[in-house]
């Protein structure tokens, strides 16, 4: 969901077709896009059909992103060396975590240059994105979003990624199943009233009334996931 992943799809999916590669600079990975020269590497000898083309990708992107795109030909072994080249090269993120009290404030931040970027909800940002004010690299669910169809999901360039912000009505583990079956049902039928629907799409979400069954299989799920991700990047609970 980084500034790097929309840098990354917008190139690598125009050049994927032509087996040309990107090497950028790890500072150049730091920003927004770009911010030194960067490499496009054709596995192929000059004059080469891939090597017309791809001076031809270099020069518009040069023209995209306003800096330089430098061809460098690296033939050989069928392409192989130059995909060697570029998959070498420094293609790595550091990011430092900044915690805030909400997304008002956070945002408040990315206005004022405080902090680069965001990972927050549609809702809580969509008015500054259509003002302008800021810019919407992609969505983390899984497929794009109705609010912000132009935006493109970060699966499209990391496959597989799913991340979405969802919330339950919750009650006592004694509460009696008759009320909970009650609950539910009222819930799921005016969530499907069209002007119920309607609204929650254009707050960027997206309602679903489902079983009590379902909802605890899903609670399940994302508990197990997460627990893996923390797991795995070793976060520590802070006493």
């Amino acid at each position: 969901m980084t500034t790097v992943h929309r840098c990354m799809a917008s190139c690598a999916r125009g050049l994927a077709v032509l087996s040309l590669l990107l090497a950028f600079a790890p500072a150049a990975l730091a920003q927004s896009c770009p911010a030194r020269q960067v490499r496009v590497i054709v596995p192929f000898a000059p004059g080469a059909a891939s090597d017309i083309t791809g001076r031809l990708v270099a020069q518009k992107l040069a023209e995209g992103f306003s800096q330089s795109f430098i061809v460098d030909n690296r033939p050989g072994a069928g392409g192989n060396i130059g995909h060697e080249l570029a998959a070498r090269a420094a293609a790595k993120v550091e990011l430092t975590h900044v915690p805030c009290k909400g997304a008002a404030p956070a945002l408040a931040d990315v206005l004022g240059g405080q902090i680069e970027m965001i990972a927050t909800t549609i809702l809580s940002s969509q008015a500054l994105i259509q003002a302008g004010k800021l810019r919407a690299l992609a969505v983390t669910s899984s497929k794009r979003s109705s609010t912000l169809p132009a935006v493109p999901t970060v699966a499209e360039t990391l496959p597989g990624f799913d991340a979405v912000s969802w919330l339950l009505l919750l009650g006592p583990a004694k509460m009696p199943v008759p009320v909970v079956s009650r609950l539910q049902q009222e819930t799921a039928r005016f969530l499907e009233q069209p002007e119920m629907r309607k609204r929650i799409a254009a707050d960027g979400g997206e309602p679903v009334g489902s079983t009590p069954a379902e909802a605890a299989a899903f609670l399940k799920a994302e508990l197990a996931r997460w627990g893996e991700v923390i797991r795995h990047a070793g976060v520590q609970p802070e006493g």
